[in-house]
């Protein structure tokens, strides 16, 4: 958390030097046979970077066996790997096809895993809206996506009222803003 917590903090520096004696740690503890931890610090180490605008080095960081598995079995790191990776990818897309990859890593999260909690589904819904958003941006018709990220949202309290709000635009600019904002309280990265 401590990585993440720097990059979004915006000291890169500080976030390199952490994430360097993390994963030597992690690695050794999987050397040692305890697995899992190398995946959560590449992931915490991708969000950094992606707070600090580094999208092609969250692409290298997250090619790694470690998080490769993780995005196919484990929600959590997997999610937020799909969340970073799938962001980072569209930022470099150069391509219709890599864009549809990226955006299709958002928009599988809901399904990729079985029996997902309801802070799982959040975090899986998360996901969605990104990809939602970046299909506003570019001019896509996204209501039925947009819809199915807003799904498992709440719709009591300040989110339920942002959530609320976002329902009842009509216009594209007035959606983007609703969603803008949902997506930063949820996601500040």
């Amino acid at each position: 958390y401590l990585i993440e917590a720097l990059g979004r903090a915006g000291d890169a520096r500080a976030a390199r030097e952490q994430y360097r004696l993390a994963l030597r740690e992690a690695e050794d503890d999987a050397f040692r046979g305890v697995g899992g931890k190398v995946a959560w610090v590449r992931t915490s180490f991708a969000a950094a970077l992606r707070a600090l605008g580094e999208h092609a080095e969250v692409v290298r960081v997250l090619s790694d066996a470690s998080v490769t598995t993780a995005i196919a079995e484990t929600p959590l790191p997997g999610l937020l790997a799909r969340r970073h990776l799938g962001l980072s990818r569209l930022a470099r897309a150069k391509t219709d096809r890599e864009r549809e990859e990226a955006l299709a890593l958002l928009e599988s999260s809901p399904h990729a895993y079985d029996g997902l909690d309801a802070a799982l589904r959040v975090t899986a819904q998360i996901n969605v809206l990104h990809a939602a958003r970046e299909r506003l941006a570019s001019g896509e018709e996204g209501t039925r996506r947009l819809a199915a990220g807003l799904a498992g949202l709440p719709r009591e309290g300040r989110l339920g009222r942002m959530v609320r709000r976002l329902e009842s635009a009509r216009e594209p600019v007035a959606v983007a803003r609703a969603l803008d904002a949902i997506l930063a309280r949820l996601d500040p990265a």
